[in-house]
């Protein structure tokens, strides 16, 4: 096929056809019956004309007309709505909005009251609403009429003015306007307005009718504007009613009675004049100023706020509604001043803070929801009334919620008051305390008594977080100090949990401090031996002194210290031992651990243990993370039992620790050993290990052999140091590469093993061949073989998991005679995977494959046809070898990866191409598979050579294709995909004009007279369905459509067309262009009404229509009164 030639791009457009027309007045819409709003039956263009008219649209004057019901169930817009009767309703169904872009009017064109609803689950907007307007103006003799807008609809916003309209003749005839809110909500952006036509006239404004549920929105900077003249009467307080201001911006709050109101937006809000009856709730960044509202008995102050909040007027010195005061706002409310609370505190969100304030709660008030991020930052007083047993405070700092408990013991006689806060931080004065300031909750409560008497002691329960203790403190030996100025006492210790510690039998009041004592406490002074008192100091009551003995189990806490040594040559009970980070404990005799409160003996610097001497007692012993334990017993360290350096009943030995065996005779690790930070192996004996594990940091194989057995070993830090070799392995034993160290080196010594992962995304380097006998998992990283050869003996597929990575070198497989099953190679270079696959459809005998990528050049290659190909050169990135340990009768077959190469363009004209120890000449071995991106296959090989033989990738021109001389290439730009997502089965417009190749033979290249020796395919040379609309081989002018299955939007689509094929003499053009989607698609060409889908429903034309040059070829045209088509 000859390939060469220009590259059309062909760009799929979305195009929106505008069509222009008269433009015409705005109509006028008159409802005839009740109905729907876009149903041509409940219109007329007259009033009570006959219907049919079409429904109303933008601009249009819409007049709703006695008795009516008008329903809307689309979104609708018009210019204005008038009611005209004395009834009619307007309703807005769920979903979907009525704009009005002008003002709604309520007319009453009849003697009488009138009445209006506007109701619905959906939306109204307008720009006013005027309740009345002067037809309202009253007719006939003593006639005192109201006109009535009553409002249910849930959203209804009048970006403008609600007008209420009242109007008056004399005094036997007046008509009075009345807006009723009782459901929904009714947004007004302007102002709520009256106009009182005479001092004889009442405008309503009611949320005291129906459900008296609704809810008022008052955006205008004036939100009430009332005639000056008559009676206005603003009735607010419904049963549930809700008025809410919400300006951005200062507003004034009508002077009125609300059940509950909302101040939100931004500004002040004055409320001189109101009463809350419900909720005040002050929302957004809004403030108070004016006059404090008045509240009701069953008032409630809320705080709602968008941003952290700071009382003001709103909130009085003592609030008395039973509602109490509510916070809601995550980011805080600040008291102002001193406030009293008389009923209740709800938290549901967000703190209380009060400075230097103090918040009140009088005796019988209580407080709900409090917990963490919901509480008293500050001075929280509370009323202790007559006979008070146990009171609660709500109390916490900036961060923490810290509340205190405190229970009475006797009858409390005199009532009074007690306050209560937490301050964050060790107390000022806890330095002249026996508390340890290494050793406290950081943090100490003050408790002030205003006049409470007649209890003889109370107890109280300090509440924190396990955060605010300090590291290596130990909640089960916490005294409580209690701080006078200048005087410390230590009350009774009562309760304790890890989070909390009660006090008993107090009379006094103060400062309290929590944390652990140092009285009678050892610590080390210098090196030396445990059993000279000259290593230590002692902890009495004027501070640390020279000891006079040395410690032991009755003692408080033993610590010693870093950089100092102690050498324990002694045997001695002890309790509560802390070595610290540098501190050393050398054990040349038996220490017995007591079992007292908490942890007994915490291992946080080094232990360095004898080889018969342990460590032993009821008592507990932990081994901290960056801890050191030197070993020495012939049994390591055990998890329980009497064997071993640690024999405590209770032992941990932290994963992050260090180990060192260290013994002179044959060790074991000792079930004890998991896990480790850093392990170092020094015992010229040898070291085994005992069960399977892990090393974090870094192993040492300082002297001696470290044996694994057959267990498995992980090494997750960076290469073995010291002795490398001194690993010893067998074929039972399994290594795990993990962590991500670089350079990363395996034993030589480690030659056989049992199953091997690489689990190391900076890879393993080999240092010797190794053979793996059952699995090898590649999971990340790659196995650099250098000059080595990496194994795996077992034949089964499956013994090789392959994740990711590449083996860099000799990759060694045993293949068996399970047939049809992919043998994976996954070998390659540092930068590129290449993998070969081979499989086995004839094996007559098992056989050792050896295989590598060599990332050189194939060498030698002469061109030679394979199949229809022309295969002219190899690609240059590398080659495949292969050798067998044997030569079985084989057939197979094989798929090579070539990622990376682009010396050339992989294709269908790639090809797999073969050469052999016995014959260096690159040539076709077998059959050539199928191309699937990089992968070229290669099927029916036979060949197997003990030496090597080589697989390339090659590459050359296809001589002939589908019988078709020619081809091109069709490439539709992604960018040009409308709708932002793929487009399957997608008929593409092809549309060319003037091209020389499509001209027909000899001129062109097109042999077929009516162009049918032209197709397409995708790039993979898969046949596309297309249909052509139009050929002229003397212009070179073709449409046609061509059905693509996958259109990308996010990379450009190539097609092909090929043409020039003297066999072909029938039209290819097929119907499935068209899927099921489209039920009809007529070209209109050769003035025919063909339907070209597979429902072929042609079309009859009547009264003969035209058929003029359209955008695609021909149209239809239609001179639009008799001429008409029938499908």
């Amino acid at each position: 096929m000859k390939k060469p030639g220009p590259i059309y791009k062909i760009f799929v457009l979305v195009v929106a056809l505008a069509f222009s027309g008269l433009s015409a007045n705005a109509a006028d819409r008159y409802s005839v019956a009740t109905g729907n709003w876009n149903s041509a039956a409940t219109w007329s263009a007259t009033s009570q004309g006959s219907p049919g008219a079409s429904p109303p649209v933008a601009g249009d004057n819409v007049y709703i007309e006695n008795g009516h019901t008008v329903t809307v169930t689309v979104n609708a817009t018009c210019g204005t709505i008038t009611f005209t009767g004395a009834s009619a309703t307007l309703s807005v169904n769920s979903l979907f909005t009525l704009a009005v872009t002008e003002t709604i009017s309520f007319n009453n064109l009849f003697s009488g009251n009138a009445a209006w609803m506007i109701t619905g689950a959906g939306s109204l907007t307008c720009a006013n609403v005027a309740v009345g307007t002067s037809f309202n103006f009253p007719q006939g003799q003593w006639t005192l009429f109201t006109h009535t807008l009553t409002s249910t609809i849930a959203a209804f916003t009048i970006s403008g003015n609600l007008d209420i309209k009242s109007y008056w003749v004399s005094q036997s005839r007046v008509r009075n306007g009345i807006f009723s809110l009782a459901n929904g909500n009714v947004t007004v952006g302007g102002s709520v307005t009256t106009t009182n036509q005479n001092a004889g006239n009442t405008s309503t404004l009611s949320m005291v009718l129906g459900a008296q549920a609704g809810t008022l929105i008052l955006s205008g900077a004036t939100p009430f504007s009332l005639s000056g003249t008559g009676t206005n009467t603003i009735t607010l307080s419904g049963t549930s009613a809700l008025v809410n201001y919400n300006r951005a911006g200062n507003q004034p709050v009508y002077a009125a009675t609300y059940t509950n109101l909302i101040l939100s937006g931004t500004g002040a809000k004055t409320t001189t004049g109101a009463t809350v009856n419900g909720i005040l709730s002050m929302e957004g960044t809004a403030t108070v100023t004016g006059t404090a509202p008045t509240y009701g008995a069953a008032a409630t102050l809320q705080y709602k706020g968008s941003g952290s909040q700071t009382t003001g007027i709103e909130f009085p010195a003592i609030f008395n509604g039973a509602g109490g005061v509510i916070i809601d706002n995550s980011n805080g409310v600040t008291l102002n001043s001193n406030r009293t609370i008389n009923a209740l505190l709800t938290f549901t969100n967000g703190k209380i803070t009060t400075g230097a304030n103090a918040l009140s709660l009088a005796s019988g008030a209580s407080v709900v929801g409090a917990g963490t991020g919901k509480y008293v930052f500050g001075n929280l007083q509370k009323g202790i009334a007559v006979g008070t047993a146990s009171k609660t405070f709500e109390i916490g700092d900036a961060s923490v919620y810290a509340p205190v408990i405190l229970s009475f013991t006797g009858a409390i006689t005199v009532a009074g008051s007690i306050t209560a806060k937490t301050t964050s931080g060790d107390h000022p004065n806890i330095s002249s305390s026996t508390i340890s300031p290494e050793f406290t909750v950081n943090r100490y409560w003050t408790l002030t008594n205003n006049g409470v008497s007649g209890f003889t002691s109370y107890a109280a329960t300090f509440n924190f977080v396990a955060g605010d203790m300090d590291a290596g403190t130990d909640y089960n030996f916490f005294i409580i100090g209690n701080y006078n100025p200048s005087t410390w006492t230590y009350p009774t210790v009562g309760t304790i949990t890890a989070t909390s510690t009660q006090s008993t039998g107090m009379t006094a009041f103060g400062d309290f401090q929590i944390g652990q004592s140092l009285i009678d406490s050892y610590r080390s002074m210098q090196p030396g031996n445990w059993d000279q008192t000259t290593t230590w100091q002692v902890y009495t009551a004027g501070g640390w002194g020279t000891a006079s003995s040395t410690p032991t189990s009755a003692s408080n806490f033993i610590t010693i210290r870093s950089p100092h040594s102690v050498t324990s040559t002694t045997a001695v009970t002890v309790d509560q031992v802390t070595i610290d980070p540098g501190g050393t404990l050398i054990l040349n005799s038996n220490m017995t651990v007591a079992d007292g409160p908490g942890t007994d003996f915490t291992m946080n610097g080094t232990l360095d243990c004898g080889a018969a001497v342990a460590l032993s007692g009821a008592g507990s012993f932990i081994l901290a993370n960056a801890a050191d334990l030197i070993i020495r017993s012939i049994n390591g360290i055990t998890s329980s039992g009497a064997s071993g350096n640690i024999q405590t009943t209770t032992r941990t030995f932290n994963t992050g620790a260090n180990y060192t065996y260290s013994g002179t005779a044959a060790q074991v690790t000792g079930n004890g050993f998991s896990s480790a930070n850093n392990l170092n192996i020094s015992n010229t004996a040898g070291v085994a290990l005992t069960n399977s594990a892990s090393v974090a940091g870094t192993i040492t194989l300082t002297a001696g052999s470290f044996s694994i057995g057959a267990n498995t070993l992980t090494l997750n830090g960076p290469t073995i140091a010291g002795t490398p070799t001194n690993l010893s392995t067998t074929t039972s034993s399994s290594l795990v590469f993990g962590g991500t160290s670089t350079g990363v080196l395996m034993p030589s010594s480690a030659a056989n093993l049992n199953n091997l992962t690489i689990n190391n995304a900076n890879g393993v380097t080999l240092t010797g061949s190794v053979t793996v006998n059952n699995t090898l998992t590649m999971t990340q990283g790659n196995i650099i073989t250098v000059a080595f050869t990496l194994a795996l003996s077992n034949g089964v597929v499956s013994s090789l998991t392959h994740v990711s990575g590449t083996v860099i070198g000799k990759l060694r497989r045993a293949v068996n005679t399970t047939l049809s099953t992919d043998y994976l190679f996954p070998v390659g270079t540092a930068a590129f995977y290449r993998p070969a696959v081979m499989n086995f459809s004839s094996l007559s005998a098992g056989t050792d494959i050896t295989a590598e990528f060599i990332a050189t050049p194939p060498a030698g290659f002469v061109a030679y046809a394979d199949g229809v190909v022309s295969l002219d050169n190899t690609f240059t990135e590398g080659y495949w070898r292969f050798f067998s340990a044997g030569l079985p009768a084989a057939t197979y077959t094989l798929n090579l990866t070539g990622n990376g190469f682009i010396s050339y363009t992989i294709n269908e004209a790639s090809r797999v191409t073969g050469r052999d120890d016995g014959n260096t000449t690159w040539r076709a071995l077998g059959t050539h598979g199928p191309l699937s991106g990089n992968d070229v296959s290669r099927s029916g090989v036979t060949n197997l050579n003990t030496t090597s033989f080589d697989f390339a990738l090659a590459t050359g021109c296809i001589n002939v294709l589908l019988g078709y001389g020619y081809e091109r290439n069709i490439t539709i730009d992604y960018t040009k995909i409308a709708g932002g997502g793929d487009l399957y089965n997608f008929p593409v417009l092809i549309n060319l004009t003037g091209q020389g190749f499509l001209q027909t033979s000899p001129v062109g290249d097109i042999i077929n007279a009516n162009g049918y020796d032209l197709i397409f395919t995708d790039n993979d040379y898969n046949k596309l369905d297309h249909q052509m609309e139009y050929y002229n081989g003397t212009n070179g002018d073709l449409i046609t459509w061509v059905r693509i299955p996958t259109l990308s939007s996010s990379a450009n689509t190539v097609i092909k067309i090929l043409y020039g094929n003297p066999q072909i003499t029938t039209d290819p053009s097929v119907t499935s262009v068209w899927d099921s989607h489209y039920k009809g698609v007529w070209h209109l060409n050769n003035n025919s009404l063909n339907d070209f889908t597979v429902y072929n429903k042609a079309g009859t034309p009547y009264n003969s229509p035209t058929y003029p040059a359209g955008r695609i070829y021909n149209s239809l045209g239609l001179n639009g009164t008799d001429q008409y088509v029938e499908v």
